[in-house]
């Protein structure tokens, strides 16, 4: 008999369950109130619906400006940045401290 407790979820064992991971890539916009750019390494708090997970950038994948109005799809992405600097935006890798349950995006949709 498994003893339940606060934390633990019940899942189907199929190939759509949530998988235990670690790592995740995310796409973050970094606004204008900005003191110091974010660089690799930098540590912050993973909120995903009622979880929060301390967490660090392992790595910065890409990034761009934040375009104007009339900008738009005009973007010059820039591989491997060194630094997140305000009015950005940017996919990043995120690693976590723990495992987490985590579902694709494609398989949300």
């Amino acid at each position: 008999v498994a003893r339940l407790s606060v934390g633990h979820v019940l899942v189907r064992n199929n190939d759509t369950s949530l998988v235990p991971t670690k790592k995740c890539l995310c796409k973050i916009y970094v606004f204008g109130n900005l003191q110091l750019p974010i660089i690799r390494g930098a540590t912050a708090m993973f909120h995903i619906h009622s979880i929060q997970a301390p967490c660090y950038l392992s790595q910065l994948v890409k990034s761009t400006a934040v375009a104007a109005a009339g900008d738009v799809g005009n973007e010059k992405w820039k591989d491997r940045p060194r630094a997140l600097t305000k009015h950005t935006q940017a996919i990043v890798e995120i690693t976590l401290q723990q495992s987490i349950l985590m579902e694709a995006f494609k398989d949300c949709r």
